[in-house]
């Protein structure tokens, strides 16, 4: 680019490659404030003009000429002439409307002027050399406005000091002002004080020369931030990728953050904590955007319905939830929710998934919901419902006869509707139904018998020993395929629980340190053998969250000494943070 930055390195992503080629300077950071404030300020006079313009028009039309009297005097055709007849109110509505279509226009062609993020399942190839004038696409309309500010602070910080380039160390100094890396600094117990001081002397030591151009190492963080928020299907860039980028490529920061207690896996952890935060965020909008156009009840796209009562009266309707956001968000699990949708796209099969209590088979559940949702599912799963059967309130009170007489119903309901994907927890519970009587029902042959007839398909979950007892040598062996489901690893099990910590810190009104959820996960793993990640350090978080509350009161900070005294009291074996 002639007018721009001259880019040196570069990225493909599918067929496109992308560089980072924006002009950063004293020139350029100050045109582009001087673009942003006019464009503030005739946004800003605009809608003052439309509320002064319809205030006018109100007062004139029903105030000073009295508008309701006037239609009261006269037949409504006379009325409506005098309204047409050249007046100030008049003119200031036309004014009002006017202004209201120059601000939706602005509206409309900033949102049409954004590049869009290329598609998740383009893959992204490694950082390379970018040859001069070779046609790329500048990643920089991508960046947040956070991220932006950040590359702007750290161009400020090199010329300030004389240096040559702008490297990955001002490029995080220029991201710690951002709110998302306070809140990492804030979690990881490390006070900006704390580093100041040996930033300051690094600064010192770095190379001199002019002009300030951003440096190939610099080039790399931005191409990676950027690969990174494609990668999580996020839309921009935010200060965060900026700040965990520039930290990865620089052996001083990771030595200074060392010094700290904090090392790469760490530092890691809680960067993916608040990117956890910031998904929960967009998810919430997202879907309340889409939930317009998601069938959440009978009738579906195409508007064709039918009532489905026995269904309504024994399940839930997860793709409800998830419109309405209240599900959990799936954190890891790509392997087994990638094998669960190429049985479903490969032969339209019903699926088990097996694995101990409390490893995250509903979590799948809820994340087969959100793509669902998303459509982000194959297209047999496309406009359909998740629907989740509740065996305990479908043989709540019935005979076995009753229960299979109302599980009957339920099928025919969802084989009429044909928009349904049923989903089983615990299936195990529909063999060997008495009902307190000398009569038993094993409603698993009726189930199974409809899902081999091809009138929908089931999602269940179930234990191993569950599966091996009720699933695997029965009637349904042969019509569900089993994913297995096992514990998850020590660093997912800590993401999975720092996206269940907002909701504890929120009834509970304190504050989780990031050692408080590691410790959480490491010791409840160490010494709590009868039960499974990451459910017992949920557990363990919310017991030490009411521990800590009634303690040190509202608003305290949870640390990883509180978490060990529980898991302590519950073990009876002495442990220290």
């Amino acid at each position: 680019m002639t007018d721009g930055f001259e880019p040196t390195r570069k990225i493909a992503v599918g067929s496109q490659a992308y560089a980072w080629s924006e002009r950063v300077d004293a020139v350029s950071i100050a045109l582009k404030k001087t673009r942003d404030g006019i464009a503030g300020v005739i946004n800003m006079c605009a809608i003052l003009v439309a509320v002064l313009a319809f205030l006018v028009a109100g007062y004139d039309l029903l105030v000073a000429r009295d508008m309701f009297a006037l239609f009261d005097r006269m037949s409504g055709a006379t009325a409506f002439e005098q309204m047409l007849e050249p007046s100030l109110g008049g003119f200031a509505l036309s004014v009002g409307v006017l202004t209201v279509a120059f601000i939706f226009y602005r509206l409309t062609e900033a949102t049409r002027r954004k590049t869009r993020m290329p598609a998740r399942a383009e893959h992204a190839g490694a950082l390379e050399s970018a040859m001069p004038g070779e046609k790329t696409l500048n990643v920089a309309p991508f960046f947040e406005h956070s991220a932006m500010a950040a590359v702007e602070e750290a161009y400020a910080f090199a010329e300030k000091y004389g240096h040559a380039t702008v490297e990955p160390l001002h490029l995080f100094i220029g991201a710690m002002s951002s709110d998302d890396v306070a809140v990492v600094f804030g979690r990881l117990g490390v006070p900006f004080d704390a580093l100041k001081d040996s930033l300051g002397r690094r600064l010192f030591s770095r190379p001199l020369g002019k002009p300030t151009r951003i440096s190939p190492e610099s080039e790399d963080v931005l191409l990676s931030s950027f690969v990174n928020a494609h990668q999580q299907g996020r839309e921009v860039v935010s200060a965060l990728e900026v700040f965990f980028e520039a930290y990865k490529r620089d052996e001083f920061l990771k030595e200074l953050m060392y010094d700290k207690n904090v090392d790469e896996k760490r530092l890691r952890n809680v960067v993916e904590w608040i990117r956890i935060t910031g998904k929960l965020r967009e998810r919430y909008h997202r879907f309340r955007q889409a939930a317009f156009f998601k069938p959440t009840g009978p009738m579906n796209r195409a508007m064709t319905s039918v009532a489905t009562p026995d269904l309504d009266a024994y399940c839930e309707d997860l793709t409800t939830s998830a419109v309405n956001g209240r599900i959990p968000l799936l954190v890891g699990r790509e392997k087994e929710m990638e094998e669960l949708l190429r049985i479903i796209e490969g032969g339209r099969q019903s699926v088990v998934l097996v694995g101990p209590e409390g490893v995250g088979k509903t979590a799948m559940l809820s994340g087969l919901a959100e793509r669902m949702v998303d459509e982000t599912v194959p297209a047999i799963l496309q406009d359909k419902r998740l629907v989740s059967l509740s065996i305990p309130s479908l043989v709540s009170g019935a005979s076995p006869a009753q229960a299979q007489e109302r599980l009957m119903r339920v099928m025919v309901d969802i084989a009429r509707s044909r928009n349904i994907v049923l989903v089983i927890p615990n299936i195990e519970q529909m063999t060997g139904y008495s009902g307190g009587s000398e009569q038993t029902a094993d409603l698993s042959a009726l189930l199974a018998d409809v899902l081999s007839r091809g009138i929908t398909f089931a999602v269940a979950t179930t234990t191993p020993q569950g599966y091996t007892s009720a699933v695997e040598r029965s009637v349904l062996g042969r019509v569900f395929q089993k994913v297995n489901v096992p514990e998850p690893d020590v660093d997912t099990a800590i993401r999975i629980v720092e996206s269940k910590i907002g909701g504890i810190e929120s009834e509970m009104n304190v504050v989780f340190s990031y050692e408080a959820v590691e410790k959480a996960v490491e010791l409840s793993d160490r010494y709590m053998h009868e039960s499974y990640l990451p459910k017992k350090a949920v557990e363990v978080c919310r017991e030490a969250a009411l521990a800590t509350s009634k303690k040190k009161g509202t608003h305290a900070l949870v640390t990883g000494e509180d978490v060990s005294a529980i898991i302590a009291d519950k073990t009876g074996v002495p442990v220290t943070a």
